[in-house]
């Protein structure tokens, strides 16, 4: 689902490219001596606009799929780092050890002080960087627990298990995949957030964006036609809006 900030800019493309029409129309009677309002540099910005926020969505895609993927692969680790400790008790190991896998346990279940402060396995889909950075930093923190419980058990000679989803060969597979999972999702975070850079350049930026250009062509109306003309009445109304959080 496209935010409220993504629907903005899709407005702000729409009527850019509805006021190029108008201009269009004018034929020989628009024509600003400023080059950044010809029709040639107008139908410019609108290409690359409707290309930044095609890739922009892309992107977004990208990430909610490389999160959702991530999400699956984290999701039995709790369960598992709990029978790790239960397998790890019976082995003939001191209490001192198990009492270690104990504190890696709770760790990785999310049981500390401030644990409300960052969600484990929550992950904000809008443009937060603030809640994504959160919720990226309690996955990495999962992965190095888990690698903690793996350097703890790889100690103990006694800890044989049957079961091959507690041996230390599987679970260093699963490290290795989470760890894969959890980069994936960081490139995906920053190929979006680099789309997004280049879109508030070509929309936002001052004087040449598309917002500050298209006011500057109703400018222009207003200018040779006058406040109460026709022709500048057909593009008054077409609003344009600088989005703050972008």
């Amino acid at each position: 689902m496209s935010t409220t900030h993504d629907t903005g800019h899709a407005t702000n493309l729409a009527n850019f490219q509805k006021l190029i029409s108008y201009c269009s129309a004018m034929e020989e009677a628009y024509n600003p001596s400023n080059p950044a309002l010809s029709i040639a540099h107008l139908q410019m910005l609108s290409s690359e606009g409707r290309r930044i926020l095609t890739e922009c969505e892309h992107k977004r895609i990208d990430f909610n799929s490389a999160v959702y993927v991530r999400k699956s692969a984290f999701k039995h680790l709790k369960s598992l780092s709990t029978k790790i400790v239960n397998s790890l008790a019976i082995s003939g190991v001191s209490n001192s050890t198990i009492d270690n896998a104990k504190r890696i346990n709770r760790r990785i279940q999310g049981k500390r002080a401030n644990a409300s402060k960052a969600k484990v396995g929550v992950e904000d889909n809008s443009e937060d960087i603030k809640t994504i950075s959160s919720s990226q930093l309690s996955f990495n923190y999962l992965v190095e627990h888990l690698f903690a419980m793996i350097s703890l058990l790889k100690s103990q000679p006694m800890y044989q298990p049957n079961e091959v989803e507690l041996k230390v060969e599987t679970l260093e597979a699963y490290l290795s995949e989470l760890r894969e999972k959890n980069t994936t999702v960081m490139q995906a975070h920053t190929t979006w957030a680099m789309i997004r850079m280049e879109r508030v350049k070509l929309f936002y930026q001052e004087k040449t964006g598309l917002v500050d250009t298209a006011l500057a062509v109703k400018a222009y109306f207003k200018s040779v036609y006058g406040t109460q003309s026709y022709q500048y009445t057909l593009v008054k109304g077409i609003a344009f809006r600088n989005i703050k959080l972008r």
